[in-house]
């Protein structure tokens, strides 16, 4: 492939995807997608006339209801440590795990 149908094709793909159930596991029953991550692939889907910028209450809401839409028993947003308002990303949860 030469470097400018490369560069196009790259142009082309999603640069990241919102997290699908099937890639957790019965080991490792949560993923974690990055705040940054998440807030990319918020831009990329809504397309909103203003591009988010931050992990905001908006950007949040819309994150649980595409996981509750895919199919995720839960979703999750920790904070940034040492922080104690800052979110570190979104952690989903496997259906029909339960955290203790």
């Amino acid at each position: 492939m030469d470097n400018d149908l490369r560069a196009a094709y790259a142009d082309n793909m999603p640069k990241a995807q919102f997290p699908e159930p099937t890639e957790a596991t019965d080991e490792i029953p949560v993923v974690f997608r990055d705040k940054a991550t998440m807030i990319e692939i918020y831009n990329e889907v809504v397309k909103p006339a203003q591009p988010a910028a931050a992990f905001s209450g908006k950007v949040q809401l819309w994150i649980s209801e595409e996981a509750a839409r895919k199919g995720w028993g839960a979703v999750y947003f920790p904070l940034d440590y040492p922080s104690r308002t800052a979110y570190a990303g979104a952690v989903f949860v496997k259906p029909n795990f339960t955290i203790t």
